[in-house]
């Protein structure tokens, strides 16, 4: 068996945790076990599920806690863990990736890192790192891998890789998030839904996802369909700021915050349209759920065009006002429960595994 050592911030709910425990359930562990090492211990959505799947669990101080010590504790974990020979880091730049250069510096010979962000967040000091970083990556790093071609050109675009990264797309199981009458009735009976339109959307409750610009769109189409809800999966920081922003402009009763799900497939059902605004993706997962339920989508154009699949996902430009958004969100929704085109385009997640399966497998180490 090959154990391979997933590195990334946490296993909070997302859309890289989410990606990498669609793979782990469905991947072979008789042949190939996951496990993980983070940096952070505040979210730990997943670590029980881990540890029933046979995976283990390592925490290291982050960058936060100082930067050498940071590097002292890597060096130490690969000097006392010589069973790791695949690393496989999961980031949104390249502004951090002491892990790889640990895993190197103690003889690890497959390092792979994958790009999962078209943008950075962050300060001056990311930007400079991630820029600096990009020339030595190719030192680093023995396998290059991206979620999409737009994030594989962010990541990869300044560096002497670019063009020699392979696309793992951010897969799902399919079956399980197609539509059914049966859980949409069950689901809006659930939830305390009736005959309202009801607006959806999934995500971490954090900048990126736009929020509060969301809540100034459902407040223009709320002012057009007063039969309307919006129905919100997902925690995080800015919670109480969207409920408060919610109140402020007088939406809040037409708003049901549903928090963190481990049931968002059957959430879906219950949808008649989902929009995300967000500032930028790099292959927003729920994209490919939401139009796996057959949803009518609106997203935001900076979103890159490889997540419009289907005929009624619609690309809108952000800067947009929320009442042009609001006015361009068709009623006469229509799901297209048609999934063949997913199917072909590899989004199932047993197409996804495969690829990963031979990337690890084909490693004789």
């Amino acid at each position: 068996m090959k154990r391979i050592l997933h590195i990334l911030d946490s296993m909070g709910v997302g859309g890289i945790q989410t990606f990498i425990m669609n793979v782990y359930r469905s991947i072979d562990r008789e042949k190939i076990q996951f496990d993980f090492l983070l940096h952070h211990r505040h979210e730990k959505s997943f670590d029980d599920e881990i540890i029933s799947l046979g995976g283990k669990i390592y925490y290291l101080p982050s960058r936060k806690e100082g930067i050498e010590k940071n590097k002292r504790a890597l060096d130490d974990f690969f000097k006392k863990y010589k069973e790791y020979k695949i690393v496989h880091e999961h980031e949104s730049s390249l502004s951090y990736i002491e892990p790889l250069v640990a895993a190197k510096n103690n003889g690890v010979p497959v390092r792979i890192i994958h790009s999962h962000s078209t943008r950075m967040p962050g300060s001056l000091i990311h930007i400079i790192l991630h820029y600096l970083n990009s020339l030595r990556i190719h030192k680093v790093a023995t396998h290059y891998l991206s979620c999409g071609e737009l994030a594989g050109k962010w990541m990869y675009g300044k560096s002497s890789v670019k063009g020699k990264y392979d696309i793992v797309y951010n897969g799902i199981e399919l079956d399980k998030y197609e539509f059914s009458q049966y859980i949409r009735e069950t689901m809006r009976a659930e939830i305390g839904l009736k005959e309202e339109i009801v607006v959806g959307h999934v995500g971490r409750f954090s900048k990126v996802k736009n929020h509060k610009f969301l809540l100034d769109i459902f407040k223009a189409f709320h002012v057009r369909y007063s039969n309307s809800k919006l129905v919100l999966v997902g925690d995080g920081e800015l919670s109480n700021n969207i409920k408060n922003y919610a109140t402020e402009i007088g939406i809040s009763e037409s708003i049901i915050f549903l928090g963190n799900r481990n049931d968002v497939n059957r959430v879906l059902n219950a949808f008649d349209i989902m929009v995300m605004p967000s500032l930028y993706e790099g292959f927003p997962i729920v994209a490919i759920e939401a139009q796996t339920n057959g949803l009518p989508l609106y997203l935001s154009n900076t979103i890159t065009k490889e997540a419009l699949i289907k005929s009624n996902v619609h690309a809108i430009k952000l800067n947009s006002s929320a009442e042009y958004w609001a006015n361009s969100i068709d009623i006469n929704f229509k799901r297209d429960i048609d999934n063949k085109i997913l199917f072909d385009k590899g989004f199932d997640i047993r197409n996804i595994v495969k690829k990963l399966t031979e990337l690890y497998i084909k490693e004789n180490i």
